[in-house]
């Protein structure tokens, strides 16, 4: 009984101390979605659904977001000074990004569900030479991000990649890894308690 006991007290010790951590948190990449412009893909994530409209395309000549830590495929606008977007079928606090451009400005914006600003970001000049994140955006609930290059001789390539985004719902519960290793043991000491 005292091992029982002593394996119970370390898993309720662990919970009290270190108390649950919150995975509500998920990056998105655009690794694994078809190349080309999409009408609202619907792209599945553990904190749920996420709906990008815009163009999928492979990295190109674009040193700063390779630099900032872009590789593969990334979130682009469709074309000359249209809008990308990204709807979340869940509640966002934040969403950190990088961003990029071979000239032109990028324009960003976080909005609610009914359509109010949030939060947004600009910068005037994307060539190279010029920061391409990490920025992060944050605000009660966001629902939508949208971005666009509204130059109006560039206007055709803003990408997003490594969208890390926060759930506003603290998602799911996990335990701390010791209280995990915890559980694990507790059926050993068990077997082991029988055999005596």
């Amino acid at each position: 009984m005292s091992r029982q006991m002593m394996l119970v007290g370390t898993l309720v010790l662990c919970l009290v101390i270190g108390g649950p951590t919150w995975a509500g948190t998920y990056t998105l990449d655009a690794e694994g979605i078809p190349l080309g412009t999409h009408t609202a893909y619907d792209i599945t994530t553990p904190l749920g659904h996420v709906y990008f409209t815009g163009e999928i395309q492979s990295i190109s000549s674009d040193v700063d977001l390779t630099a900032a830590g872009s590789t593969g495929q990334i979130f682009d606008t469709p074309g000359t000074n249209d809008w990308a977007t990204l709807d979340f079928g869940f509640d966002v606090a934040s969403l950190t990004l990088i961003y990029g451009g071979n000239g032109g400005s990028i324009d960003i914006y976080a909005y609610e569900s009914g359509g109010a600003v949030l939060d947004s970001f600009h910068q005037d000049h994307t060539e190279d030479g010029y920061p391409a994140g990490p920025i992060t955006l944050s605000g009660n609930n966001i629902r939508k991000l949208s971005w666009a290059d509204l130059d109006l001789y560039w206007g055709t390539y803003a990408p997003l990649d490594n969208v890390e985004v926060t759930s506003s719902n603290g998602a799911v519960p996990e335990l701390p890894p010791v209280c995990l290793a915890a559980l694990g043991l507790l059926p050993l000491g068990l077997k082991l308690r029988r055999r005596k």
